[in-house]
């Protein structure tokens, strides 16, 4: 029993040692988090505190850069690359109203959702990335809904 457990000790710290580790990707003393990888692997959309409030960026993986990709009065949260690359779409509180917004290639920026009674929160693109797929809460609980990102029509699963 006793040439067991040295045996299982001496394993156990070879297993240690050979564990990678984590290599930050951002160092600044502010929340950086909720990653979302681009389809393509160049980029990590992210939502970081380094401006104050909550809001999104991109860091380039290539360059190993972090620009900021919103710069509004709210609270931005949840970022999600459409399959093409070529959207992110994420919830925002602002004037205590939480809504999904839309950002395309040109930074126009569109609201895909305005409830006054209800908040929506973490937005994610279907695979053939017609639908954008969240969660709602109102009045009567927490439902899972989708919008469509070209005519905006909302549906409730």
């Amino acid at each position: 029993m006793r040439t067991y457990l040295i045996l299982l000790s001496v394993c156990l710290a070879a297993c240690r040692v050979s564990e990678p580790k984590p290599e930050p990707i951002t160092t600044l003393a502010c929340y950086d988090g909720q990653p979302r990888m681009s389809p393509d692997g160049k980029f990590i959309a992210f939502v970081s505190t380094q401006s104050g409030d909550r809001h999104v960026w991109i860091y380039d993986i290539a360059e190993q850069t972090r620009t900021p990709l919103t710069y509004n009065e709210g609270v931005d949260e949840h970022p999600d690359f459409s399959p093409d690359n070529e959207r992110l779409v994420f919830s925002s509180l602002i004037n205590g109203q939480r809504d999904l917004w839309l950002i395309d290639q040109e930074s126009q920026l569109l609201q895909l959702t305005k409830t006054e009674t209800a908040d929506e929160y973490s937005p994610h693109w279907s695979k053939d990335g017609n639908w954008i797929y969240f969660v709602m809460r109102d009045s009567s609980g927490w439902n899972l809904c989708k919008v469509n990102h070209k005519n905006f029509s909302d549906v409730q699963i």
